[in-house]
Formats: structure tokens, sequence, C-alpha cells
């Protein structure tokens, strides 16, 4: 994890995804998985898209270098 924060930016995102775990945690300790499932697959999905972005950036980076 320690180097995605490093290579993509994860640290800036750090409040942001505490609040999403801390949402995650919220629907199932309410007993709600319909809700915990919605709000971790929404999570990895954000996860993957700023991955995604990220990789094109560096990509584009050092194919112009």
């Amino acid at each position: 994890m320690h180097v995605l924060r490093a290579r993509f930016g994860f640290s800036t995102m750090r409040a942001e995804i505490f609040e999403e775990f801390r949402a995650i945690g919220d629907a199932v300790l309410q007993g709600d998985p319909e809700r915990a499932e919605r709000l971790g697959r929404e999570h990895v999905r954000r996860i993957r898209e700023r991955l995604e972005r990220s990789t094109e950036r560096t990509t584009t980076t050092e194919t112009q270098e």
C-alpha cells in the first residue's frame, strides 16, 4: 500500500478513503449488508478509476521523455 500512496498520490486521498471505510463499517454495524456491499463496490470502483488515471498520466509522461 505504501507504494500506491507514493506513486499514485493516495496520501492526498487519506480523509476521503477514511470516510468511505467509516461508512462501510457503519453499514455493517447497523446490520445493512446491502448498503455495505454497495459502498464497498463504489469504493473499489473509485480506487480503480484513480489508479487507471494515474497510470495513464505516468505512461504519457514516460513516453514523452
